[in-house]
């Protein structure tokens, strides 16, 4: 069963300009009175809180705590901070357009989003994913050059949802 307005009202404070869910009264043994602040960090890196044995992402909980519905796709973080829920950042997305908010890849080695180096022609290639295939956007001489490439690309495909760092 999913959790009523009423029912996280009664429960929760939301701070619409900090992102932060405090408790408004000990619900159980594992809220302790001198800890009022909702919520703990999970190994993807988001906040999720436990609310009558179900836990719920805080994200999603402060688009139903702010607009009385439960969001029917994605909850992106604009500024990508997974920990950032103030609500000014946030905001509803498909997959795809969450996806494309994605900051530069762990393995990358060239600094920029969209940018490798390819070793067979001795040039910088700048790649962007778009509606699921990695389309190839051109060699160049500099880094520099090719990311700005990807940058203007990334604007014209994925639009207020680009994410070029």
């Amino acid at each position: 069963m999913k959790l009523s307005l009423v029912r996280l009202r009664e429960l929760l404070d939301y701070d619409p300009a900090t992102g932060l869910f405090s408790w408004k009264r000990a619900v159980g043994r594992n809220v302790k009175t001198d800890v009022w602040i909702a919520g703990s960090k999970q190994s993807g890196g988001y906040l999720r809180i436990r609310i009558e044995r179900q836990l719920y992402y805080a994200h999603r909980i402060a688009w139903f705590y702010m607009t009385g519905a439960w969001p029917p796709g994605d909850i992106d973080h604009v500024n990508g901070t997974r920990t950032d829920n103030r609500f000014a950042n946030l905001r509803e997305a498909s997959r795809s357009e969450n996806l494309r908010n994605k900051g530069m890849r762990a393995n990358n080695t060239s600094g920029y989003k969209g940018v490798c180096f390819d070793k067979r022609k001795g040039q910088w290639r700048s790649t962007i994913t778009v509606h699921k295939k990695q389309t190839h956007i051109g060699y160049f001489a500099t880094p520099e050059q090719a990311y700005a490439a990807y940058c203007a690309a990334a604007e014209a495909h994925h639009g207020e949802f680009a994410r070029t760092a």
